[in-house]
């Protein structure tokens, strides 16, 4: 079915299934069609790339699978976030199921540029958030 379906839409499910902690070989197909997709993927909105990286905080196979290629998607549109939604991503990306990969590592190198002219614009829980993230990256702590 997913094949078939618009791009969007499937991603839209998966991110669905993901946030519900869904798990299996099927899943893991699944999460498998985002990265084949590249292009796809990388037209996606900022929001629906934000529910496949909370997905891929409860469903370790959507982690596994496109963590990395849903992370270099969000950091090409980062700009395009609002503060709120980029500290939710961050946060996300930081609490997944899965390594850091060079798609993670370029989400955080994007956000040390897009963030640090807008840190009057965060509110305290966003900045919170920002931190946490960040203390998670081996090469943002002392």
């Amino acid at each position: 079915v997913f094949p078939k379906a618009p791009f969007a839409t499937a991603a839209s499910i998966i991110a669905g299934l993901g946030e519900k902690g869904i798990q299996g070989e099927e899943m893991k197909e699944c999460a498998k069609l985002l990265v084949a997709k590249r292009e796809d993927l990388e037209a996606l909105a900022p929001l629906q790339l934000l529910r496949l990286t909370v997905a891929a905080t409860k469903s370790q196979d959507v982690a596994v699978e496109a963590l990395d290629a849903v992370a270099s998607a969000a950091a090409l549109v980062l700009n395009a976030f609002s503060m709120e939604d980029a500290s939710k991503l961050l946060l996300a990306v930081a609490k997944a199921k899965a390594g850091a990969g060079a798609g993670v590592q370029e989400l955080y190198e994007r956000a040390a540029e897009v963030i640090p002219p807008k840190l009057s614009e965060l509110s305290s829980g966003q900045l919170i958030k920002v931190v946490l993230a960040v203390t998670k990256v081996e090469a943002c702590r002392p």
